[in-house]
């Protein structure tokens, strides 16, 4: 794996982390408003905070890395038929069109971003004021991303790489050898 990819998995799984912390800060963030409200008190702004900030981090921070283990939903009926060439051919079709996608996403999501930083966007809730413009950069630097890794794919295929995409191992040098745990096939040992 070159510089770039070893940079872009990084980027990626780092997001896709900083989401799973997402999730589980929305599920804390909900459980106290809810003892909270025994008291008739909440927390002031919880769906605004759930909303606006933890949802996009879990919906858009790994698109990154399901972009670069090829997750995807795909439809491989006749895809497997092919020929290896006429795979590759329509491989590079859809990370080019992926490619003009996301970066149409990047362009449109990152005006609005721009928009909602000018006109410095907030929520008044009813305790504090809740700053709602800088969760507008979520979505066109996670998409930014994708599109990174879209290109370097795209790129590694046109220069003939592997049609697979690499490993999806955090760990891109884990040890396969010696030593490691063994592979057993389901139901024997």
């Amino acid at each position: 794996m070159d510089t770039i990819g070893r940079l872009l998995h990084r980027a990626s799984f780092t997001l896709a982390v900083i989401s799973g912390l997402a999730v589980f800060a929305t599920m804390l963030i909900v459980c106290i408003d809810v003892l909270l409200r025994f008291n008739h008190s909440g927390l002031p702004g919880t769906t605004e905070i759930v909303a606006y900030y933890l949802m996009l981090s879990v919906g858009f921070l790994p698109l990154a890395l399901v972009e670069r283990v090829d997750g995807m939903i795909t439809v491989d009926a006749v895809y497997a038929m092919m020929g290896a060439a006429l795979q590759r051919a329509i491989r590079i079709f859809a990370m080019l069109f992926s490619v003009a996608v996301y970066a149409a996403l990047v362009w449109a999501t990152f005006n609005e971003a721009m928009k909602n930083f000018r006109s410095g966007a907030y929520y008044d809730t009813s305790a504090y004021l809740l700053v709602l413009w800088p969760a507008y950069f979520i979505v066109p630097f996670s998409i930014a991303l994708a599109l990174l890794v879209a290109i370097h794919r795209t790129v590694d295929l046109m220069r003939g790489g592997p049609l697979e995409p690499p490993s999806p191992d955090p760990v891109p040098d884990a040890p396969h050898g010696e030593g490691a745990a063994p592979d057993y096939p389901t139901g024997e040992r």
